[in-house]
């Protein structure tokens, strides 16, 4: 992948590795452990559950990092509205 910067080719490269590690590690019978992008940790999961408040959406960047977007005041954040 030449167009890629140095950073995101190892973070590319990174990912894969994770990726090839989990699916070796689900046909053993085990989970697959930091698959997820970007610190999500055990705050990912109790927000998820959670609906957006009005207006805002959830995306990911070209890196896949989750980063949310305020519709309302045209303006976007890495931390999650409902965690504030």
């Amino acid at each position: 992948m030449p167009w890629l910067s140095g950073g995101r080719r190892r973070r590319r490269q990174q990912q894969q590795q994770q990726q090839a590690a989990a699916v070796m590690g689900q046909g053993m019978g085990q989970s697959p452990v930091g698959t997820g992008g970007g610190g999500g940790g055990p705050r990912g999961r109790e927000s998820s559950e959670l609906p957006l408040p009005a207006g805002w959406e959830e995306a990911r960047d070209y890196d896949g990092r989750v980063f949310y977007i305020d519709h309302n005041t045209r303006q976007t954040s890495w931390i999650d509205p409902r965690d504030r």
